[in-house]
């Protein structure tokens, strides 16, 4: 993820630096489209981080309700009379 953010932002500048010398695009421009581009970045990284997260917690879970289905089948059942 690292390597693709770095990437683009170098494209972004490289492609923006053009278009500034070229007087096609203000260098405020610029900055917006920049701090557009990382604050995109920081909410796919949250995004992610969920997901990681979420993943982890079901199978968690899973073994959980496993284990006390498996430990509720293991008592014995009697009956007082």
């Amino acid at each position: 993820m690292m390597i693709i953010s770095v990437l683009t932002q170098v494209f972004i500048f490289y492609i923006g630096g053009l278009l500034i010398l070229n007087k096609k695009l203000s260098i405020g421009i610029l900055i917006i489209i920049l701090n557009y581009y990382s604050s995109l970045l920081d909410s796919i990284q949250i995004l992610i981080e969920f997901g990681k997260e979420y993943l982890s917690a079901e199978a968690s879970y899973d073994r959980l309700k496993k284990s006390v289905k498996d430990s509720f089948l293991r008592k014995k059942i009697t009956k007082k009379v």
